[in-house]
């Protein structure tokens, strides 16, 4: 759970922004975050870059997969 230099694996924050971890891991998360300012810091860049990503590609969310992609993968 922790890096080497005692802070949260990035992976795991990325998860927690996400919204993709279990409930324990969640909880344990969350009790870290309340204690370290600096990770909360990096969680608030973490979803502000989020939002951005999502704005900027909102309008091709909804598009069908390229039929040249679907034949890639189907052929791998």
């Amino acid at each position: 759970m922790m890096d080497t230099g005692g802070r949260l694996d990035p992976g795991l924050l990325s998860d927690y922004v996400a919204g993709q971890l279990d409930k324990r891991t969640l909880r344990d998360v969350e009790r870290y975050l309340a204690a370290s300012s600096a990770d909360r810091e990096r969680v608030r860049v973490y979803q502000a870059q989020s939002r951005m990503l999502y704005r900027a590609y909102a309008s091709v969310l909804d598009e069908p997969v390229p039929a040249r992609l679907r034949d890639l993968l189907r052929d791998h």
